[in-house]
């Protein structure tokens, strides 16, 4: 009986250690040109400033057919390119959550912008069959550079990175804090969450909610199809925010001398800046469904239509709903 207490225990402990998956070592590139793309099918990308005069990418590989996935660096087009291959149409990522999936087109040479129509239809699970691998990677940029990334799904996150940046994901959630420059931001399902920025801001998602915090450009843009937009403390002197269906709840400050704002279906709530004077043009479903909280001079107002001047200037203010409320406050 001791004998077989032994080798028993023995087994157990030979099954016990060989069970967890090696630590994957992160595998180290750098980049250089006048534009930087990076690839990668599912995963984490966070950028962060770096040093020197190279954009640094650190790989690390996950899931039990990691050592499947391919690197590869070189020129496509004016790019100098990092690509995480995948040799499999059907991949699995199991943070995409179960029952949950994305298919998009991964061209020839590995990137995603886009997708060929002529490119390998890839789908990318929860759950469920397929190449269980995906790569986090983390992105050193030195201030200044141009660098755009391209994720499949996953998640992006940028801190304190000065440059003229691009992020693009077809499902996932972006955020970032700190930046310098420019910031251009799409993805075509997932969140967005801008703070502590400078520089002209562009955010596009088919479906998510927009969320920024201390804000200053010359433009911003911000175009979601579903969900709502708020901002707090955001200066920009020509800005334009739409959504196909959700509230817009928007604080400026600083100059202002052109807003746009549009919403299929949605409240709109503006803080308008003390200082702004020019043209106000609402058009709602209802004239009757607006309402500022200072003094304007009324030009015109029907069913659908209010047409006003705040002050004396030369700023514009047009706002559009198809179905809900607009309030103005200072």
């Amino acid at each position: 009986m001791a004998a077989v207490r032994r080798s028993v225990s023995a087994a157990f402990a030979a099954l016990t250690i060989c069970h967890p998956l090696p630590a994957q070592t992160p595998e180290r590139y750098n980049l250089s040109g006048d534009l930087i793309a990076i690839y990668n099918l599912a995963g984490v990308l966070s950028a962060e400033a770096g040093s020197g005069s190279r954009v640094v990418v650190e790989v690390t590989r996950g899931g039990t057919d990691a050592a499947k996935l391919s690197v590869k660096t070189g020129t496509l087009g004016r790019e100098e390119a990092l690509r995480v291959t995948y040799p499999d149409t059907r991949i699995v990522y199991a943070p995409l959550g179960r029952n949950s999936s994305t298919t998009l087109r991964v061209n020839d040479d590995g990137s995603l912008d886009g997708g060929d129509v002529n490119g390998r239809r890839v789908t990318i699970s929860g759950d469920g069959p397929g190449l269980d691998a995906h790569a986090d990677l983390k992105v050193l940029i030195p201030p200044g550079r141009r660098v755009a990334f391209h994720l499949g799904v996953g998640r992006i996150s940028i801190v304190n990175v000065n440059g003229e940046l691009y992020a693009s994901a077809a499902s996932g959630d972006v955020s970032a804090t700190g930046y310098k420059g420019s910031l251009d931001i799409e993805t075509g399902s997932g969140d967005v969450k801008v703070k502590d920025g400078s520089g002209n801001l562009k955010v596009e998602t088919g479906s998510g909610d927009v969320t920024l915090n201390r804000i200053q450009g010359d433009e911003l843009r911000v175009e979601t199809g579903s969900g709502d937009v708020a901002a707090s403390d955001v200066s920009s002197g020509r800005t334009s925010w739409e959504t196909g269906s959700g509230d817009a709840s928007l604080g400026l400050s600083g100059p202002l001398s052109k807003l746009k704002v549009e919403t299929g279906s949605g409240d709109v709530s503006v803080k308008v800046p003390q200082q702004f004077a020019g043209d106000l043009q609402i058009e709602t479903s209802s004239g009757d469904d607006v309402e500022i909280g200072f003094p304007v001079q009324l030009v015109r107002k029907g069913d659908s239509e209010f047409h006003a001047r705040i002050g004396d200037g030369s700023g514009e203010i047009r706002i559009e709903t198809g179905s809900g409320k607009v309030t103005l406050t200072r």
